[in-house]
């Protein structure tokens, strides 16, 4: 009876110990999704700063382009 006690002691002490260990993980899979997310919304805004950049020197270099006779 003793040693099933124990050995109920020890399960329980793992238990917790692994229930610790998951929730550091998800902690850390949700920093991580945080990140990408930072990323990508970085991405996004440099890409349409990109596009507006591409777009106005278009634009202005349309009548450069256009040669009137």
């Amino acid at each position: 009876m003793e040693s099933e006690v124990e050995a109920y002691k020890a399960l329980k002490e793992d238990y917790n110990h692994l229930e610790g260990y998951c929730s550091d993980l998800k902690l850390q899979i949700r920093e991580k999704e945080l990140q990408a997310q930072i990323e990508i919304e970085k991405a996004i805004a440099k890409k349409e700063s990109c596009v507006k950049s591409l777009k106005q020197k278009s634009i202005r270099q349309m009548p450069k382009m256009c040669v009137c006779r």
